[in-house]
């Protein structure tokens, strides 16, 4: 027991200082939390701060943010960052921390003793962004009442624009290589780029990377992402043209198409819309990969052992002849015992390491995926574990809100070092960037008649069909049927209210009648399959694609109209599993997520 203590610290310390001693001193000079000094609720936010290295010689090192609740108690993993600055300069070093809520407190070092320690501002919660990016020596940027951001603190990777609605372009931004990728990408995917009139009372011309924004019409469509010219300059945007023109995300609609989606959603939303989904997929993932004990066979040797300490071992020492047959007695039930414990403790022979996941992938091109995933891990016999995949823009964490673990997030690597004991669990939450199994979704037919989709038909590349498979489609707030074979898929005779759908547990979508299952949806009768139990799962992965605030109405519960959603939810690739054999079983779902313009739509 003692050299196995002394490992398992030993395997601590390791971890915990893993990180390279810094070479010369630096200084925090600013700290900036998202777009715009804010984040939202449950999302990956950038954390950007101004080093300074006041001496000659260059500074080398790593940053490593923990996160607190209340005074003094570590929760999470930490997060960890390279940094390398240059003789008497300045430089932006970007983390991406999970943040939960605004109760959450913050801590950074890249060192010992108090000099290399900073307190980070605990970020303000409040919607996405939408910011003028500019330069801080621009001062044709001054006078608008939007809020500025640097364009060296866009993120180098799509997985870090969660907490980014809209950006204003009144000049060209230097985003180049990995940076002005990562801003189309998150353009495709539904940002929104306002174009207003620079200092010279023109648009900006935008070259190289970013020349797709050079188009003449004043509204035109990238990916499903709308770019806005406006004829304003900077100094015009007051607080109320800013919230206008800028800030307002209500459609375009006549009356009569609003009043048709209300009564629609009235008869097919039937029920108070939850959001929790993140709890549901890790409580059920989590139910799915822990190991199983023989717990009646535990409690009853426990209660045999009790018995045989009080009264046996008393009754063995009032009538034992000679004392020696008390303690040879006691002994060997302590012996017997100890024995049997550590027998039924061991896991058996054909467990193993196992991950369970659910994940999502927004297209942003063919085989290339804008992905979240929810994991749940299971170490059988203990280990220090280096989590990753072959994406890139990798971020991790184990979304615990209440307990430290002992693991690294390392940022600059895209890795998750984790030391996980013996027959224990963990839940990770994981974003990337990565190419996947390619669609090639060939759109057939594709009518929509008001708040309704009449007919959709697609087909797809081979190898993409599976049996185990669902189609379905989304629009408005409404979410359809489809029937798929090896060719494609088409609408089906079935539809249901979005807010109805994903609320629905224990259900796998479509069937005709419900399983006898309990409040989390464990089936309450016999054993479901694995397929069966990643179906049921889809609801709640369907509810994670539409972003939903905390405490949604209703009737906010739907798409854009601009926008039709195929959903295909289907076996996990190979490629969204862990790189490494540390798990052996790894199975999962994913549900691939193409947008596609509707029909009716304005540009």
């Amino acid at each position: 027991m003692c050299l196995l203590a002394l490992t398992i610290n030993c395997v601590r310390s390791a971890i915990a200082q893993d990180a390279p001693q810094p070479q010369g001193d630096i200084e925090i000079r600013q700290i900036e939390w998202g777009f715009d000094g804010k984040t939202t609720a449950r999302t990956f936010t950038p954390l950007s701060l101004l080093i300074e290295n006041a001496g000659p010689t260059p500074a080398t090192g790593s940053l490593r943010l923990s996160k607190f609740y209340g005074l003094d108690r570590r929760v999470d993993a930490e997060f960890e960052q390279s940094y390398y600055v240059s003789g008497y300069s300045t430089k932006w070093v970007q983390l991406t921390p999970f943040v939960v809520e605004d109760y959450e407190q913050w801590k950074l070092t890249w060192g010992p003793g108090f000099r290399n320690r900073a307190d980070i501002p605990t970020p303000r919660v409040g919607e996405r962004a939408t910011v003028l990016f500019a330069e801080p020596e621009d001062i044709s940027a001054a006078g608008s009442a939007l809020r500025r951001c640097d364009p060296a603190l866009f993120p180098v990777s799509v997985t870090g624009t969660d907490g980014l609605r809209g950006a204003v372009l009144h000049a060209v931004p230097n985003w180049q290589g990995a940076r002005a990728q990562a801003f189309r990408e998150w353009l495709e995917l539904g940002g929104q780029v306002y174009l207003v009139h620079g200092p010279d009372g023109a648009y900006p011309r935008f070259p190289g990377d970013l020349t797709f924004l050079n188009s003449p019409k004043d509204r035109f469509r990238v990916g499903v992402g709308h770019v806005t010219r406006l004829p304003l300059a900077v100094k015009d945007i007051d607080p109320e043209t800013a919230r206008r023109q800028f800030l307002n995300d209500a459609p375009a609609a006549t009356p009569e198409e609003l009043d048709a989606e209300r009564f629609a959603a009235a008869q097919l939303n039937v029920m108070p819309t939850w959001t929790e989904f993140d709890g549901y997929l890790f409580r059920e993932l989590q139910y799915s990969t822990r190991f199983k004990r023989n717990w009646w066979l535990v409690y009853a040797t426990g209660l045999l052992y009790l018995l045989a300490v009080f009264p046996g071992s008393y009754l063995l020492g009032r009538r034992a002849a000679d004392w020696r047959w008390f303690y040879a007695g006691f002994l060997g039930t302590s012996v017997v015992f100890s024995a049997a414990f550590a027998r039924m403790g061991q896991l058996g022979s054909a467990e193993r390491s196992r991950t369970r996941s659910v994940a999502t992938a927004f297209q942003i091109a063919d085989g290339l995926y804008d992905v979240t995933q929810w994991t749940c891990a299971a170490s059988r016999d203990g280990d220090l574990y280096q989590l990753t995949n072959s994406g890139s823009g990798r971020l991790f964490t184990s979304c615990q809100e209440l307990e430290a673990v002992n693991g690294v997030v390392h940022l600059l690597d895209g890795r998750f070092d984790i030391d996980m004991p013996p027959a224990s669990t963990c839940n990770i939450l994981q974003r990337s960037r990565i190419e996947s199994l390619g669609l090639g979704v060939q759109v057939e037919q594709l009518q929509t008649t008001g708040p309704t989709l009449q007919q959709f038909a697609v087909k797809f590349a081979p190898g993409v069909y599976d049996r185990s498979m669902l189609v379905c489609a989304v629009y408005r707030n409404n979410i359809y049927a489809m029937t798929a074979d090896a060719e494609g898929a088409r609408l089906a005779n079935q539809r249901q209210g979005l807010v109805s759908f994903i609320n629905s547990i224990g259900i796998v979508p479509w069937q005709d009648a419900p399983r006898n299952v309990d409040l989390w949806g464990n089936d309450l009768e016999e054993a479901i399959s694995s397929t069966e139990f990643f179906q049921i799962l889809m609801r709640q992965a369907v509810g994670t694609t539409l972003k939903l605030p905390p405490n949604a109405a209703s009737e906010d519960v739907a798409l854009d109209r601009s926008i039709v959603r195929l959903l295909i939810y289907r076996p996990m690739p190979e490629s969204l599993r862990f790189a490494g054999d540390q798990f052996p079983d790894q199975q999962g779902y994913v549900l691939y997520v193409h947008d596609l313009p509707s029909p009716t739509a304005s540009p």
